[in-house]
Parts: structure tokens; sequence; C-alpha cells
């Protein structure tokens, strides 16, 4: 149910990386090639746990009969749209899916008419703003904001502040579903193979739908480099889980509940785990 579809998310994002990817590095279009490739699942290690405490704040909405009012606070594309609605799904059906009030906030344009696509698809109501997190003036407090892999985006010395902002937009049951890397090394470059392999899936998109040829297939492949150097160069978020603790302190958030998920073994990664975090303002 509300099954995505990668190859429609891809073509929206060649018709539109030209003219609005500038801002954001060009990463949906390096995160659009790499979910058409068959393995690919979910949100890679996360999704599991990451959709069972979406699914558990959910349901503290619906047993207090409190607004299912929701915040996207960033997507690459329509995955975490794609996971709320499995969260809600298995709370309470689609007819619990449905009744969600879904606001995505991005940086770029591309995701977010990548996501508006796929409401219109599985004929759900969303509304869409385009603003950086720091910039971002809501007109209500949210039930549950969602966020995956956000932080690193955030400039580096205004990383709290941010959160801070987001925290504060919860209401007075309001919780945030975080997912953050944590353990990260200091690679900033990713090997000549991954980004190869990366480049061999735009090849075969191209070679399988002929209609996208006006696509300037060296100005996408500069893009989807440049998109992978940038994302690598970020520094190291969290050294290890103390150091997230006190940072989601900090923030005035007191973390819930919190998954670990190992990642050993995958060299591609420049981070060993992720964490999965259900976090409330802090009380008092």
């Amino acid at each position: 149910m509300f099954e995505e579809d990668p190859i429609a998310n891809l073509q929206v994002c060649l018709g539109m990386v030209p003219q609005h990817c500038n801002a954001c590095g060009d990463f949906h279009i390096s995160v659009a090639v790499r979910r058409t490739a068959p393995t690919m699942v979910g949100m890679d290690f996360d999704g599991d746990d990451y959709v069972e405490l979406l699914g558990k704040a959910i349901s503290h909405r619906r047993d207090r009969g409190l607004p299912l009012t929701i915040l996207i606070a960033g997507a690459a594309d329509t995955a975490i749209y794609a996971l709320v609605l499995k969260a809600a799904v298995r709370v309470g059906g689609e007819e619990m899916a449905r009744r969600l009030d879904v606001t995505i906030i991005d940086l770029c344009e591309t995701p977010l008419e990548m996501c508006r696509k796929y409401a219109d698809h599985h004929r759900l109501s969303l509304s869409t703003a385009r603003s950086d997190l720091g910039d971002f003036q809501p007109d209500r407090r949210f039930g549950l904001i969602a966020m995956h892999g956000v932080l690193p985006f955030f400039p580096q010395t205004r990383r709290l502040e941010y959160l801070q902002r987001i925290g504060s937009w919860l209401d007075d049951e309001g919780r945030l579903v975080s997912a953050v890397q944590i353990n990260e090394d200091d690679k900033t470059k990713e090997s000549e193979a991954q980004i190869g392999k990366r480049l061999g899936l735009l090849d075969e998109f191209i070679a399988n739908y002929p209609e996208v040829a006006a696509v300037d297939v060296d100005d996408i492949r500069s893009r989807m480099r440049r998109a992978i150097a940038i994302r690598r160069s970020y520094p190291r978020l969290f050294a290890d889980l103390d150091h997230l603790t006190a940072f989601h302190t900090a923030a005035n958030l007191d973390i819930v509940e919190q998954r670990t998920v190992e990642i050993a073994g995958d060299l591609s990664k420049r981070y060993k785990q992720r964490a999965v975090l259900m976090c409330q303002a802090a009380k008092g």
C-alpha cells in the first residue's frame, strides 16, 4: 500500500535538477539514482526501527484523541513520507493513513515535487513548504515531527540552534522521531568503485528510458560527483551515544526511546551505527 515509484522520482529529478538543486548541493539526484537499484529497500538499515517508533508516536496521538498533525523536516525524496504512511497503516489501516495531516518542508523544490506527485497518485492530502529549516516559521505546532539523516545538512555552527527550533514546534504531547548516524570515521571521499556504481545506475536508467535522452548527461554525472563529494566532506556528527544524548539534552529534548542499528562490515558507509530516537520536549 502507498508504494513508491523510484523511476518516477528520478524522472522528476532529472527534469528539475538544473533549475532547483544548486542550493542543496545536488543531493537529490544522487539519492534518486541510488534508489533505482534493484536491491535498494526502504531507508537502508534502520527502516524497521524507524517505522516502529513512528507507529508508537502515532498510537500515542490516536489513543489520546489528538490531531494527527505531522511535519516531515527534510525529504530527500518520497521515502520518509512513505514510511510515515506505513507506520500509520500498521496502527490503524489505510483509514488511519488517510487521516494524517502531513506537511513536508525542504530547502529544495525537487523532493517536494516528488512528494506532491506521490500524494496525487495515491489520492492523499499534502502540504509542502520550500524553506531552510533555520528560517521556517510554522503557523501551528505539530504532534509528530519526522526527520531522517537531516542533521549533517544543518550548518555546523548552528546544528543545536536548528534542533532547538524544530523541537519547539512540537505541541504538548508531541514526539520527534529521528534517525542519525554515529561513530563516523574521517573519510572525506567515496571510493571510485562506489561512484562508478552510482554512475552505472544512471547510465542504465537513461538506456532504458530513451525519453529522457534530452537530459544533459555530462551535467548530471558531474552533479552526482559533486553531490557525493559534498556529502562526504561534512564533519562527523556524533562520536558516540553519550555525545548524541548530550546534544539532544542541550536542545531541550528528552529521549523517550532509542534504538541502535549496527552497520559493521559495510565499507561504503562512513559511519558504523545509526541511532533511531523518539523524543519529546523536555518537561520543566
